[in-house]
């Protein structure tokens, strides 16, 4: 990741998109954010900044409700290219603060740079 001289620290560039769509929406994590909470978090608030509609709402209200703020509610986050059979059964869920910071460490496409996306229900 890039060092911050402000809070001398590391941060992240993160892409997330919404399953099954194109357009991918950046934001930067704090290393110090680098937790489930400190992830969806971020989600969130970039989201509701551009007060973005999921796609797929109301066709994956079966999913579950775990983590909700406003009209948006996150079922699963994935690094992209995740097979869904392990988006849903396996292991690649980042819903533990362990998970979080081995899917940073892993990094992504650049340097610096991690690629999610997300289920909205």
């Amino acid at each position: 990741g890039a060092r911050d001289p402000e809070t001398n620290g590391t941060s992240v560039v993160v892409e997330v998109r919404e399953r099954g769509m194109f357009h991918s929406k950046a934001l930067v994590l704090q290393d110090s954010k680098m937790t489930v909470q400190g992830l969806h978090s971020a989600i969130y608030s970039r989201f509701a900044a551009d007060e973005y509609t999921p796609s797929f709402r109301g066709i994956r209200s079966q999913l579950q409700r775990e983590w909700c703020r406003g009209a948006l509610c996150l079922a699963y986050i994935y690094p992209v290219l995740s097979l869904q059979r392990d988006v849903l059964y396996g292991e690649v869920n980042l819903d533990t603060d362990v998970k979080v910071r081995q899917a940073f460490r892993k990094g992504g496409p650049g340097p610096g740079c991690v690629r999610l996306e997300v289920i909205f229900v």
